[in-house]
């Protein structure tokens, strides 16, 4: 049997680290995912271990490996985990469900996603697992939306190519609810968004219309959306195209939401009466 021994020149103090980057460089030629190469990574391994410890979340951080399966146990993969960061947390829906490999393949990316510390701060590991806890219900809402068969045909066509778009846009929304951003300052110049610190913490509603308040929510949005590619079909040969990229998003899709949802006084106190499920605590 081959094998392949490797001896570091000098002491090598993490040895984590090490293992990390053979895994990494040996595997690197092989038919297999960028999120598996981060497999072994210590940031990954750390935060498998406190999101099971303290919050009840089974964690994938390698295909295969065997799910906890009990009634108090959310299960999530590492790659889920990354797009909904990716689009709640940094804003790029697009890059989120065209090319969710450049998440763990771009060191930029991969950093702003997995190396934040989160165990070393309690408002930033609080945030992560009720998103966590969140995204579970919207995936569940999302079933109830579809069952219920009562979304026109251009609108269904927006929600089936937009689940990522929304929930950016349910980002937004927790940063308009909490206010740490400003409608005003979003309508003037939407690429704020990108340049504003997102503030971390924990958002848990306990009322019973939760369900009832996140449906009316995304509907809103997506009849929202719908308005904002009727406007711009011309442009774009379909809804999956005018939801690939994160310039777009950022450029004509949250430009124009904000001016949408802030028209009438209404509309918008709807929107935020809704999006109280988002309020920090």
């Amino acid at each position: 049997m081959p094998c392949k021994i490797i001896m570091p020149e000098e002491k090598i103090e993490k040895t984590e680290e090490l293992f990390s980057k053979i895994a990494e460089a040996t595997n690197s030629q092989k038919p297999i995912q960028p999120k598996d190469l981060k497999s072994n990574a210590p940031e990954m391994k750390r935060l498998k271990s406190w999101l099971f410890k303290e919050y009840r979340i089974d964690l994938e951080i390698k295909r295969g490996e065997k799910k906890v399966k009990r009634n108090d146990v959310i299960n999530i993969k590492n790659d889920e985990l990354a797009q909904i960061i990716n689009s709640f947390v940094l804003q790029g829906p697009g890059t989120s469900r065209s090319n969710k490999k450049a998440l763990f393949s771009t060191p930029k990316k991969y950093n702003a996603i997995f190396r934040k510390g989160y165990e070393k701060d309690k408002s930033k590991k609080e945030f992560l697992s009720s998103l966590i806890v969140f995204y579970q219900r919207y995936i569940c809402i999302i079933l109830k939306i579809l069952e219920s068969k009562k979304l026109p045909p251009d609108e269904l066509n927006v929600f089936n190519n937009g689940k990522q778009v929304i929930f950016a846009l349910l980002g937004v929304m927790y940063r308009l609810v909490n206010n740490d951003i400003n409608l005003n300052d979003l309508k003037d110049d939407s690429k704020m968004i990108e340049d504003v610190d997102f503030v971390y913490g924990k958002f848990q509603y306990k009322e019973d219309d939760i369900d009832e308040r996140l449906i009316n929510l995304i509907l809103d949005i997506v009849e929202v959306l719908n308005r904002i590619y009727e406007e711009k079909k011309a442009d774009y040969n379909s809804v999956s195209n005018f939801f690939k990229t994160d310039k777009v998003y950022i450029e004509h899709i949250l430009n124009k939401f904000s001016f949408t949802i802030s028209k009438k006084d209404k509309d918008l106190k709807e929107f935020l009466e809704n999006a109280e499920i988002l309020k920090r605590i």
